[in-house]
């Protein structure tokens, strides 16, 4: 049993990396997939289009974060004397980036809240993965 979750894990964060991936280069295909689930005049239509960035990001993040942990074997590091999960100080790193990158291109937008969110689901989400991995390692 503990095979098949790891193997499944495995896929699973293969495929969202390689979703990110082409997401990173082709940024509309998010859109893409929620205008071809939900009709433009439906009400969870209109309700994405006001407050899924946020969301999106906290669970997007966090699923990366989850999978990512469990597949590093929630490895620690030690940062100033404090034990951190190495696969989400990363993906904090990676984020940051990402969103002071935003800020100097003219067509995107620097977003505090962004970053917390997206930092939020990694934190949440990558405690989660760890704690998941070292139960199926016992």
């Amino acid at each position: 049993m503990k095979r098949v979750i790891r193997h499944s894990l495995t896929f699973l964060f293969l495929g969202s990396f390689v979703f990110a991936v082409y997401s990173f280069f082709h940024p509309s295909l998010m859109y893409k997939l929620v205008v071809y689930f939900f009709a433009k005049d439906s009400y969870i239509y209109q309700m994405m289009n006001y407050s899924w960035d946020k969301q999106g990001h906290f669970i997007y993040m966090g699923i990366s974060a989850f999978m990512f942990n469990y597949l590093l074997k929630a490895k620690k590091v030690r940062i100033l004397g404090y034990s951190v999960l190495l696969a989400n100080l990363l993906l904090i790193i990676g984020t940051s980036l990402e969103e002071i990158r935003q800020y100097f291109i003219p067509s995107r937008n620097f977003e505090l809240l962004d970053l917390l969110a997206g930092t939020a689901g990694i934190l949440i989400f990558g405690f989660l993965g760890a704690r998941l991995y070292r139960f199926l390692s016992k």
